[in-house]
């Protein structure tokens, strides 16, 4: 139960929960966090973060939108951890050059026993963790988030949102209308937000006509008046949903979701194209059943990253 985001040409890995024995011990959390290269398939420790969490949301911002008072206040102040005789963490084994451009990467979560969740950021040009302002105690459990022109926004299982400023440090309560996309069905079909060539959506579940057959809606957020906008539905039915992961890169979307009934698991990989000006639908690339005798206890998918690899 770790997360991942895609940088450059490898993903990241990050935090994430592990049983102590077996199944039925206790849970360990971890701040450990890794690099993947998947041009050279090689592994690289990075320097762990200040806090536990077991599937924190992440979010990264490369170096040409990284705001450039935001990347002196953090060389700074990592300037000032060096002098001041603190060191780092002995799990910061890797160097900043295995990276060839600079980037932040921002990580939100709790611990098991919090209810405050924290937050901090990796500046790739300093190889550190920094901590930011904590999302307020009455913002609710939060359910997905994405980094877009500059800012980190982030949903609330409470139908909230909010966005971190990087450049000027601090959490904005965003006020949308409607309020939140309409028909939003509760957990544990909660919304997930992607964002792609600085456009921000949200990917929800809800009631078709107010019925209760289910359909997925894709809205978008104008990022100036903050007003929704519905840009398609996809009709399949997600009665049965397991469990389910969006990620958006160029102009699509894509989507791995989890179903379950009578006795097997079935696994659909979508993708939706939003390229075109009219008619955007989802498209159904793959299917995958697995027989639940021969796994046992199902492991679902948590989340997914798309990386461009080059030959």
């Amino acid at each position: 139960m770790f997360s991942v985001a895609s940088i450059h040409d490898g993903v990241i890995i990050v935090g994430g929960k592990s049983y102590i024995g077996n199944v039925v011990g206790p849970i360990k959390e971890h701040n450990e966090v890794v690099f993947f290269n998947a041009v050279t398939k090689t592994w690289h420790n990075m320097p762990s973060m200040k806090y536990s969490r077991a599937l924190p949301l992440l979010g990264v911002i490369e170096d040409s939108i990284i705001p450039y008072k935001y990347s002196s206040f953090i060389s700074k102040m990592a300037m000032t951890c060096k002098f001041g005789g603190q060191r780092k963490s002995d799990h910061s084994t890797t160097s900043s050059t295995v990276f060839k451009r600079s980037f932040l990467l921002i990580a939100i979560g709790r611990t098991e026993n919090e209810s405050l969740y924290r937050g901090e950021i990796y500046d790739s040009s300093t190889n550190e963790w920094t901590d930011i302002q904590s999302l307020p105690l009455d913002f609710g459990g939060v359910s997905s988030g994405t980094v877009c022109k500059s800012k980190f926004y982030v949903c609330s299982r409470n139908e909230k949102l909010a966005a971190y400023d990087i450049e000027r440090g601090f959490w904005i309560a965003i006020q949308t209308s409607p309020p939140f996309p309409f028909h939003v069905y509760p957990n544990p079909y909660h919304p997930h937000l992607v964002s792609t060539n600085g456009q921000l959506f949200m990917i929800s579940s809800c009631f078709w006509n107010g019925q209760h057959f289910m359909v997925r809606k894709l809205f978008e957020l104008n990022l100036v008046d903050h007003t929704w906008t519905e840009i398609s539905v996809h009709p399949d039915t997600i009665i049965n949903r397991k469990s389910e992961a969006f990620v958006a890169d160029t102009n699509l979307i894509f989507g791995i979701e989890t179903f379950e009934g009578k006795g097997k698991i079935s696994e659909y990989f979508t993708v939706c194209d939003l390229s075109k000006s009219t008619d955007v639908n989802w498209n159904n690339i793959s299917t995958k059943n697995i027989d639940r005798e021969r796994i046992g206890k199902p492991i679902w998918i948590r989340s997914m990253a798309a990386v461009h690899v080059s030959t």
